[in-house]
Parts: structure tokens; C-alpha cells; sequence
């Protein structure tokens, strides 16, 4: 009577508080005695906490995925914490207020939306992270640019840069090549990379892309440069000597040096080094030799 609160709403709340006795359940409202005293915030709190989990997020002009996400995160948290005990959690609109007030500190009222600056969803998206990390970004003081849409309220006014998010979330380079880096630097294209891991010639590995934090597949740096000690690609070969790859290929078939895989397989023709090494080192010894034999 004095709370103006349901017994039934009034118990779960005492109950999660730890207030009641062990036997509660078994006993009578008239009978369940419990320390008025302490019990006096629980009842301000109470009294102050008037807005659901879906009523908070109207106040906030939060929508549903954006409202979910704080309140699971934490962000937000509810004046009284009664889920565990069967009763709703509840939300005071000055917390709520601390809140936005937080949120949309230094943010200088804009009509508009400038160049770069979107809301926090829209840059959650386009950063490829989660809001969560938006969110706390800006209550961290991470964010130097953001601003405040004056034909919005609350949660959806804040805009940010979304450079700015996407360098802030950005993970770390993973320690090895892409197909297409590889594939660069070995004078190749990426699929004979894809084909050279799946063939087993390469070694490779799984990592978490920096950028949309989705699975990539990586070739180790080590995998990588042992590769290309011991192998190199016709055309690399051709380039070097200033020659159609075809010229080259006949050659290296007349001298019975043969590629050291299936081409097929792999969808280019790769040599041993070593054996491009002996057998230019060899032409270039005879080569001497008839000059001086010339002479």
C-alpha cells in the first residue's frame, strides 16, 4: 500500500533483491517479512523506473536491433534487474537522458549530413563491425568527428565519420599473402594460387580478414618465400629474358628440363630454379667459350 506497487510486481522485486526470506515462497503476502529499511531504495527505484525494455527505446528513438544491442551489450542498463526472478527489467528516463547526454557530448548541431558523417547503424554496416563498437567508441572519447542531426532526436541524431570507425575497428594485416598478393608477386594470376593450395604445393592457413572479418585463406610468408626460392614460372623466366614464353618453353624442352608440375593441374607452367640457375649458368659458359674460341 505504501509503495503503490502490485504485491506480485513488489515480491519478484524483493526477491531479486535477496530481501525475502528462504521460505518465501510458501508464505502469504500479510506473512513475508522483510527490512523496510533497505527495502526504501528498492522502492525509489521502483517509483523511478517506468519504462520497458520496448518503451526505452522509443524514449531513446533507438530502433529494435539498435535497442536490443545495447540493452545485451550492457550500454544500457535497466534501474531494476528483475529478468532472473520472472519480473520485467525496468528503466528510469533520467538514466536514459545520462545516456544520450553522453552519447551527444561535442556533437555540433548540422541540418544535414556532411560529407562522410552517417548514423551509427550505417556506419556499423559500412565499417563491416558491430555497433556495439560504434557505440562504445564514442562514450570512450575514440571518435574526434561527430555530429548532431537537428531534424532528429535522441539515438539516431548522432552521426559520425565513418572513415574514422572503419580505421578504429580495422584488425590487425594477417601475417601472410592473399591469393592476389601472391599471385603478384610471383608474376602469376590468383586462381594458379588458389589451384597451387589446393594441389598441396603451397601450404595455407585461416585467418580473419582485418577489413570485413570474415574467414580468409592466407599462404604463410614462410610457405611463400619457400616457394619461390624453388620454383619460378615460365613467363617470369620470359620476361627476364626479353623473349615469348613459347620460344622459351621450346628451348627448355630441346635442353630436357621439364616443368616441375602438372601445368594442367595448376594452370601455368612452373620450373625448379635451381635448374633455370644451372642450365643459364651453362649456356652462359658455352657461350664464353665460342667467343673465345672466335677470338
Amino acid at each position: 500500500m505504501e509503495t503503490g506497487l502490485h504485491p506480485k510486481r513488489l515480491r519478484k522485486l524483493l526477491s531479486s533483491a535477496g530481501m525475502l526470506p528462504p521460505n518465501a515462497d510458501e508464505l502469504a503476502d500479510g506473512n513475508c517479512l522483510f527490512d523496510a529499511q533497505k527495502a526504501l531504495s528498492l522502492a525509489q527505484a521502483a517509483a523511478a523506473a517506468t519504462l520497458s525494455v520496448r518503451d526505452a527505446g522509443n524514449y531513446l528513438n533507438a530502433p529494435r536491433v539498435q535497442r536490443d544491442m545495447l540493452y545485451r551489450s550492457g550500454l544500457l542498463l535497466p534501474r531494476i534487474k528483475a529478468t532472473d526472478h520472472g519480473a520485467a527489467d525496468l528503466f528510469a528516463p533520467e538514466d536514459l537522458d545520462a545516456f544520450l547526454a553522453r552519447l551527444l557530448d561535442g556533437a555540433a548541431p548540422v541540418p544535414a549530413a556532411e560529407d562522410g558523417l552517417v548514423d551509427i547503424p550505417t556506419a556499423a554496416k559500412v565499417a563491416c563491425c558491430g555497433s556495439v563498437e560504434v557505440v562504445r567508441a564514442v562514450l570512450d572519447g575514440r571518435l574526434a568527428r561527430k555530429a548532431r542531426l537537428t531534424s532528429e532526436r535522441g539515438y539516431m541524431a548522432l552521426l559520425v565519420d565513418v572513415e574514422e570507425v572503419r580505421a578504429l575497428v580495422r584488425g590487425a594485416d594477417p601475417a601472410g599473402f592473399s591469393a592476389e598478393a601472391l599471385g603478384a608477386r610471383l608474376q602469376t594470376r590468383p586462381h594458379v594460387i588458389r589451384k597451387l593450395i589446393v594441389t598441396g604445393h603451397l601450404k595455407s592457413e585461416t585467418v580473419i580478414n582485418p577489413v570485413n572479418r570474415c574467414p580468409m585463406t592466407v599462404v604463410p610468408t614462410a610457405a611463400a618465400e619457400r616457394f619461390e626460392t624453388e620454383f619460378v614460372t615460365l613467363f617470369a623466366i620470359a620476361r627476364r629474358q626479353g623473349r615469348h614464353h613459347m620460344a622459351v618453353k621450346k628451348d627448355l624442352e630441346a635442353t630436357g628440363v621439364k616443368p616441375a608440375m602438372d601445368s594442367e593441374k595448376v594452370g601455368a607452367t612452373f620450373y625448379r630454379r635451381a635448374q633455370i640457375e644451372h642450365l643459364s649458368k651453362k649456356l652462359t659458359r658455352r657461350s664464353t667459350e665460342e667467343n673465345r674460341n672466335c677470338r
